[in-house]
């Protein structure tokens, strides 16, 4: 069975915000939350 277009359309914004929490975490790391590098911050552009 595959998958029709709502679906496709709802894994893919699901796999975006994963990526994008995965990368703010990334960010946070490499600048420090003291620094600018804050995930919440990251995340809320």
């Amino acid at each position: 069975m595959t998958p029709d277009k709502a679906e496709i359309i709802r894994l893919q914004r699901t796999l975006d915000r994963a990526t994008r929490a995965a990368m703010a975490l990334r960010i946070e790391g490499w600048l420090g939350h003291d620094h600018g590098g804050a995930a919440e911050v990251w995340l809320a552009q």
